[in-house]
């Protein structure tokens, strides 16, 4: 009978391993938010796309924002639900599409991760989620 050093030892061929995606790496899942939510800083950045209890992503435009998304939050405009003052860092910052005309328009999608979430703060979120977002993503 072969032993395991000895299987090992042999030239053998490695099978493939399976590598989840690194977008799989998320620890909760995304939902769309419903029209009318909006992120803001210190003035309205630009429609918020989805979020999470982890994060989310939204639209702005023109020139790039400060790496820095310190003090980030989001408001709905139906029921003027407002959450502000969510510590956050940017995880990605894409160009979703851009015009070349003589002013030239850039739109850019950023995605957040919330950072250090108070208790209050999750209890909101998660109260968000369940009544202002369309679908999960």
């Amino acid at each position: 009978m072969e032993s395991i050093h000895d299987r090992l030892n042999r030239n053998t061929v490695m099978e493939p391993v399976e590598i989840a995606h690194p977008q799989d790496r998320r620890c909760f899942p995304r939902f769309r938010v419903k029209d009318g939510t909006l992120a803001i800083k210190e003035t309205i950045l630009g429609p918020v796309v989805d979020i999470s209890m982890g994060g989310m992503s939204f639209e702005y435009y023109g020139s790039d924002l400060n790496a820095k998304t310190d003090d980030m939050g989001f408001y709905f405009i139906d029921s003027e639900f407002l959450l502000t003052g969510i510590r956050s860092k940017t995880i990605e910052d894409t160009v979703v599409e851009s015009n070349g005309g003589i002013v030239p328009i850039i739109r850019k999608r950023r995605s957040i991760q919330f950072l250090d979430l108070t208790r209050e703060q999750r209890s909101t979120i998660k109260q968000f989620i369940n009544q202002n977002t369309v679908s999960r993503v």
